[in-house]
């Protein structure tokens, strides 16, 4: 009889982003994109987050540095937001707007 024991491998290898905006615009509802690049690559997006509410907004990533850009669809009704942030294995980085 041959036994096999698998084992969960639980280690964490990536890291959490939340974005929380404090002072909500309604008319933002469905208008609001949350942009993530790389911070040495801006022009390539790796995370395109629609935000549809004030609530957290989550982006799982790997570790590092990058450049978020939140931005409305038609520009009209908020001005770009940048800020940047890095990413730690298994720690959560938490940025109000």
């Amino acid at each position: 009889m041959l036994a096999s024991a698998c084992t969960v491998d639980e280690t964490e290898y990536t890291g959490k982003l939340n974005i929380e905006f404090t002072q909500w615009n309604p008319e933002w509802t469905d208008h609001l994109f949350i942009l993530v690049s790389p911070l040495e690559q801006k022009d390539k997006i790796i995370k395109q987050v629609k935000v549809v509410s004030k609530t957290v907004n989550s982006v799982e990533l790997n570790p590092g540095n990058y450049y978020i850009l939140i931005k409305a669809d038609n520009n009209d009704f908020t001005p770009h937001i940048i800020r940047y942030v890095q990413v730690q294995i298994g720690k959560t980085e938490n940025v109000e707007i």
